[in-house]
């Protein structure tokens, strides 16, 4: 990342996008053309036998789909994601400083992918937009019609049946120009995928959602939003599945670990050591503010840039943990 951004606009969760991102473009690379049913499909919830733990790649063929690749699957779509941690022009960064990159090219996503895939060392690193997820093919009864999502079977159907409906969180009748050759192949691919850049769709999730069961960016743009304070930054919502070693006997010490973990590599992220003093949300807050002896009046709150607002008749500046806030209910305590 240091070759597309400065060391000072590098976050945590900049790196943590991009992580995911090219994780994700790795299942690509990596797909099988074939149909079989892998180990992992009918022991994932279990513990696995060592034989079958030694290469995760085993189970990316067409049957197992996109999901078993990782260990970390995002419900929340990447168009949204995109839009919380990747994107330098964000709304959600509208009270921040922007992001520059080093060069021009680089405002393609795919150009960024191409460069991360070929200091990775990605297999035909060049021409990784080319390279595939891959599903089942549409049923007989699909195939050659309008992309439409399964109908459940046997007992799933009649559980669905008894559920009351609740709102599609993907529009899967969204188009992007391959989508109807892309259902037929049941394959998309990363050039395609990433017309999320643009913020209007996420291919892999409507993908998913009409040859899978709707798991990979599931929940569309669904976040978790913190109550309080009411500035804080909304959370994507991921899934952590897959894992071996989490005996059910032993399944609270086993996730504690796991969370233990997680924390660490967020704190101080493999590769960035420098970054450990510089541990920030993307989100939060990336630029500093300028060093001056400006106060704001006992009314107003002082904004990134140092600039001092006046807050909302009713409210009053409290101390939030990243910068001052207009807080509605200290005012009557």
């Amino acid at each position: 990342m240091k070759d597309i951004y400065d060391d000072a606009d590098i976050t945590t969760d900049l790196l943590g996008f991009y992580s995911l991102l090219m994780s994700y473009v790795n299942i690509a690379v990596k797909a099988k053309d074939t149909g079989k049913y892998s180990p992992c499909w009918r022991l994932r919830s279990i513990e696995l036998p060592k034989s079958h733990i030694a290469d995760r790649v085993a189970c990316l063929d067409r049957a197992e789909g996109p999901k078993h690749g990782i260990s970390l699957m995002p419900r929340t779509d990447f168009k949204t994601l995109y839009k919380m941690y990747g994107d330098d022009q964000s709304e959600h960064k509208k009270n921040k400083c922007k992001r520059k990159k080093k060069d021009a090219k680089y405002e393609k996503l795919i150009e960024i992918v191409k460069h991360l895939a070929k200091k990775k060392g990605f297999k035909d690193s060049a021409n990784v937009g080319k390279a595939t997820f891959k599903w089942e093919k549409p049923k007989p009864q699909q195939a050659g019609g309008a992309p439409t999502p399964p109908i459940p079977r046997g007992r799933m159907k009649s559980a669905c049946e008894k559920l009351v409906e609740t709102p599609e969180t993907v529009d899967w009748k969204a188009k992007w120009p391959t989508k109807d050759s892309d259902y037929q192949k049941g394959e998309l691919s990363v050039e395609s995928w990433l017309v999320f850049q643009e913020g209007k769709l996420d291919p892999l999730a409507i993908m998913e959602r009409l040859l899978w069961d709707g798991q990979v960016g599931g929940l569309g743009d669904t976040v978790e939003k913190p109550l309080y304070p009411a500035n804080e930054d909304a959370y994507g919502l991921f899934e952590i599945r897959d894992l071996s070693g989490g005996f059910f006997t032993d399944l609270e010490k086993f996730v504690t670990k796991v969370e233990t973990q997680v924390k660490v590599w967020h704190h101080d992220p493999p590769q960035y050591p420098d970054l450990k003093k510089n541990n920030k949300r993307a989100v939060g807050g990336s630029c500093k503010k300028p060093d001056n002896d400006a106060k704001c009046k006992a009314n107003q709150i002082e904004k990134t840039k140092g600039k001092c607002e006046d807050c909302p008749k009713g409210m009053t500046p409290i101390s939030n943990v990243l910068e001052a806030i207009c807080d509605l209910f200290s005012s009557h305590i």
